[in-house]
């Protein structure tokens, strides 16, 4: 968090009590989270992390966020208002790290029930009632120590495993991590439930869309510790890749490309790295227990990133599915160039998941792949493909164009092609129009959505 502690460099005279103060408050929050039924949102990106402000010398830093979206869809028109503020308090050697940040979103759809069709029955799909339309939730609550080699954090958190894409969810639980030299271990145990999982309530948009009956199967728990994770991987980078530290500025994160994950606190803008062919290498492990599964589910897998000739980006993992009488292998491949020109670049990227026993489900519960901006495409669908091509200007505005597809090759054969224009109108207000068409057997005829987002930040 090197920019964010440039700009606080001159506020450093939070004492001691503030951050236990701050404890305080975050156990206390805690406590009231379940009996308050609090709803947390499905992927609320947010810029909050770069835009927070100091107030005065308190050590306490805050901002807020607004959005609103319009949009028309076939048979169907909906309004989706939300906003996101967050409360920061860090200790004067920025060692420590108490980190608040909540939701509020309306939503408003002109049609109550799915499209005339199969419905998508049969597959992956059960009866789903949509939530209210008013939420409340916490979207991150957490504490984090952090030295100069590792990192602990507890509390409600979003994580993102080591590997490309076994975990990408929000827990609570404790979540640590270790780097000496290019060897980085992390471990994560954490407890899922319904009030603060990504692909829940307040910002999911199955329930705003609702273009197929029913809702996705999932496995997050009902109540706290009834669906529960372990995870643990080493990876190894090469030590004389890294040459310089994260900051906490999300403006070199694209937070709408499809499978794009990110932490606004973290970015990789400074770092900079040779064109040695391996980039990372990788092992993971990783288990789901408890009584919302019918067994315990263990994974196993290797992952690798190369640098191949012609600056292509390859990414490759293999993964071993260990589950009584369902085994089976999965294997993702990704590739990926990036083109820097005059006045703008070009992105073009994809990615195949394929595994190889057709019949046997595979399904992590806690992947939440998000393909496609209204079918959401995830683990379960395997085998998926995905490809996007996206155009960025070099202008203060940051404008930008792209179109990316999503594919499920067995199944509903379920697809989506979705054209994005964005751009920021002034720095802190941005605007992002979406088209999209979607085709399925579970659908009488193609499907198609036009919306347009605003989002300003404070």
């Amino acid at each position: 968090m090197k920019s964010f502690a440039k700009k606080c460099k001159n506020n450093r005279g939070a004492e001691t009590g503030n951050l236990k103060y701050g404890l305080f408050i975050l156990a206390y929050l805690c406590s009231i989270i379940y009996p308050l039924n609090i709803l947390a949102q499905s992927e609320c990106h947010t810029a909050l992390g770069a835009h927070l402000k100091p107030i005065k010398s308190t050590g306490v830093s805050w901002a807020t966020e607004g959005m609103f979206t319009q949009g028309k869809m076939t048979d169907r028109d909906y309004t989706q208002v939300m906003f996101l503020t967050g409360l920061n308090l860090t200790s004067k050697d920025f060692k420590h790290q108490l980190y608040t940040e909540g939701a509020f979103k309306y939503w408003w759809n002109t049609k109550t029930g799915a499209v005339e069709g199969q419905g998508g029955s049969g597959e992956h799909f059960t009866s789903f009632s949509p939530p209210k339309k008013k939420h409340v939730g916490i979207r991150e609550m957490f504490y984090q120590y952090k030295t100069s080699k590792s990192t602990l954090k507890l509390g409600i958190q979003s994580f993102n495993s080591s590997d490309f894409f076994m975990v990408n969810e929000r827990l609570l639980g404790a979540n640590y991590s270790f780097t000496s030299g290019g060897v980085s271990v992390n471990s994560m145990l954490a407890t899922s439930h319904r009030d603060f999982a990504k692909m829940q309530n307040v910002c999911g948009t199955r329930h705003v869309y609702r273009i197929i009956r029913g809702g996705k199967v999932d496995f997050v728990g009902n109540r706290l510790f009834e669906s529960n994770l372990f995870l643990t991987s080493v990876t190894y980078t090469p030590a004389n890749k890294i040459s310089s530290g994260n900051t906490d500025s999300p403006e070199s994160i694209d937070e709408f490309e499809s499978f794009n994950t990110f932490d606004e606190f973290e970015s990789s803008e400074n770092i900079k790295t040779t064109k040695d062919i391996l980039k990372t290498i990788g092992l993971i492990y990783y288990q789901e227990f408890g009584t919302v599964f019918h067994t315990n589910k263990n994974y196993a897998g290797a992952f690798a990133e190369l640098n191949l000739p012609f600056d292509v980006n390859f990414k490759a993992e293999g993964v071993y599915q260990i589950i009584n009488q369902e085994d089976v292998w999965l294997a993702y491949a990704n590739l990926s160039r990036l083109f820097l020109l005059s006045n703008s670049s070009v992105k073009l990227n994809a990615g195949y998941f394929h595994k190889f026993k057709s019949e046997t489900p595979f399904y992590p519960s806690f992947s939440n792949l998000f393909l496609g901006e209204i079918i959401r495409l995830d683990s379960k669908e395997i085998p998926l493909g995905f490809a996007n091509i996206k155009y960025k200007f070099q202008h203060k505005l940051k404008p930008f164009v792209g179109i990316g597809g999503a594919w499920q090759f067995t199944g509903n054969y379920s697809r989506e092609i979705d054209i994005t224009i964005g751009s920021h109108i002034i720095k802190s207000l941005r605007a992002y129009a979406v088209f999209s068409r979607v085709q399925s057997s579970s659908l009488d005829k193609d499907y198609y959505m036009g919306k347009i987002e605003v989002r300003i930040t404070i």
